[in-house]
């Protein structure tokens, strides 16, 4: 069983992760934060095996917690989430520590698939796993 931690500013996204949580044996929520000062405390504190974390947050950016939990916890996976699909959000993503990218408009059909691609092999996916297919994910207006 793979341990996640969930971050989102976002209430009703949080609501919904744990709602697909609960229906996967595979995968057990230990908590969730709402930026990325929390996901840093909450990261260290319950050394999750995945961080699923919005790209876009409040208070300390999203790529600044990525890289914090990866010096920190070097071992979990980090997972982006996000509705924007410019490359550009990808490449800074794998930069700053993500191991794979997700659109949330497909968490449902895809977010399993993807954390079983990373937390299995327990190591940094592809680059050909990591871009997700760019029409199923519209950029934000």
């Amino acid at each position: 069983m793979f341990t996640v931690l969930c971050v989102d500013n976002d209430h009703e996204q949080l609501k919904f992760l744990k709602q697909l949580f609960s229906t996967q044996s595979q995968f057990r929520l230990l908590g969730e934060a709402h930026d990325g000062g929390e996901a840093i405390a909450h990261a260290i504190m319950l050394k999750p095996d995945i961080v699923l974390m919005d790209l876009a947050m409040s208070r300390l950016s999203d790529f600044a917690a990525a890289r914090n939990i990866k010096n920190f916890l070097s071992q979990t996976v980090i997972v982006m989430m996000t509705m924007k699909s410019q490359i550009r959000y990808q490449t800074t993503a794998l930069e700053n520590g993500a191991d794979a990218f997700v659109c949330k408009a497909y968490l449902g059909t895809d977010l399993f698939p993807i954390l079983r691609s990373v937390a299995e092999p327990r190591g940094h996916i592809e680059s050909s796993g990591f871009n997700f297919d760019q029409r199923r994910c519209k950029p934000l207006l």
